[in-house]
């Protein structure tokens, strides 16, 4: 009803009951939901300073690659995402020896 009576449109409500229905899916999976909180909230902020870094570079990809720093961020960043998968991947084959 808050959500109706903020701005008395409908497709308020329906997104409402949209983002209410995933978030049901996503605990019934076990997904949890400070990272997925944190990441909405810093998403912007990344896609903005993302932008900011392409247009200083000329509109290329590969001012992201130049330095160091940002090559040894990049991957940390990867083998943070990979690490659940190659855990899962080690589990798996210790159970088949």
């Amino acid at each position: 009803m808050g959500v109706y009576l903020v701005s008395f449109n409908t497709f308020d409500i329906y997104l409402m009951v949209a983002v209410a229905i995933v978030a049901v899916i996503l605990r019934l999976f076990d997904y949890p939901m400070a990272p997925l909180l944190l990441g909405f909230i810093l998403g912007g902020m990344l896609e903005d300073n993302l932008r900011r870094a392409i247009t200083l570079g000329g509109g290329e990809l590969g001012v992201l690659w130049e330095r160091p720093t940002t090559v040894v961020l990049f991957i940390l960043a990867a083998l943070a995402l990979a690490s659940p998968l190659i855990g899962e991947l080690r589990h798996r084959l210790r159970g088949a020896a």
